[in-house]
């Protein structure tokens, strides 16, 4: 039986089932999907479900996951071994939802390291992730991205957060022109591990700030009983992962489970034209009056 997926925005309360609702512009046969990970099992915590709907349009998925999970051992037996282990286990839980090893990046970056490795020191040096990043958006095409939540979850998920927001903006711009053709950059969404996200977008929008995602998705639990058929995956993490779990029942609901996005505009316009309205409207009484203030 297939699956049923039901997508909605938030902040103009529209539900359905096409998928144009949560991914603006949307093109089944042009797009190509990026998730940033910062630890191999957050995308699968956090953008599980948008994975498997895309896997199941045949819609090109790219993990990409940063950091080698070298700090995650609970027994210390396990410290020279858990990096393997934890390799082992992400290509085991990332193909309960059709992945293949091709599609899974590991960056090999270390735990609660990866903010010094976001910069970078400029061509013919190249030890950052930033260059590395716009060779990879521009090789896999990428069309969407979505991205680890940058708010108050941890210091790797900022650092990815950034990277996504800002490198990947510049992937589709002409710039480093050998680096590969410039990506079509369509939509950033920003995904939640666990955290809640950022206020900001709320408040703009006029939302009450307990709705502080603007999009989403709600599957049947034949796609969530997939997810957890993953994250299960990670023996090693098993102390972890049995809470997290657990924890997943709050997302159920009556249209099922739901994974919840903020879609994001990395680089937002300045609109001039208030500012010219409201200097338009200022008057010789107000030259005058401030005039008089000064003098007081």
């Amino acid at each position: 039986m297939m699956s049923k997926r039901i997508y909605f925005d938030i902040q103009n309360r529209i539900f359905g089932d096409d998928p144009g609702i949560v991914l603006p512009h949307w093109n089944k046969r042009d797009e190509s999907v990026v998730v940033l990970s910062p630890h191999d099992d957050d995308a699968l915590l956090g953008a599980g479900y948008m994975i498997d709907a895309l896997l199941n349009m045949d819609v090109p998925v790219t993990v990409v996951i940063f950091c080698r999970g070298d700090a995650g051992y609970s027994e210390a037996s396990l410290r020279d071994s858990i990096v393997d282990i934890r390799k082992t286990e992400t290509q085991n839980a990332y193909m309960k939802l059709g992945l293949t090893a091709g599609n899974v990046i590991l960056l090999d970056k270390p735990d609660f390291g990866l903010r010094r490795h976001v910069a970078w020191d400029g061509l013919g040096k190249e030890n950052g992730l930033f260059g590395e990043m716009i060779r990879l958006l521009r090789q896999r095409s990428a069309t969407r991205l979505f991205i680890a939540n940058g708010y108050k979850e941890h210091s790797d998920h900022t650092a990815v957060y950034d990277v996504g927001m800002f490198d990947g903006i510049q992937s589709s711009d002409p710039i480093l022109a050998d680096f590969g053709k410039p990506t079509r950059l369509q939509s950033t969404h920003v995904f939640s591990v666990w955290a809640d996200f950022s206020p900001e977008d709320a408040l703009i929008s006029g939302r009450e700030t307990d709705l502080r995602a603007n999009m989403g998705i709600a599957v049947d639990d034949d796609v969530e009983e997939r997810i957890i058929e993953g994250l299960r995956c990670y023996v090693s993490q098993g102390k972890i992962i049995d809470g997290l779990i657990r924890m997943r029942e709050e997302k159920r609901s009556d249209k099922g489970f739901i994974e919840l996005y903020q879609l994001m505009d990395p680089r937002p316009k300045l609109p001039y034209a208030p500012y010219v309205d409201w200097v338009n409207r200022l008057s010789v009484a107000d030259h005058y009056r401030n005039q008089g203030n000064a003098l007081k």
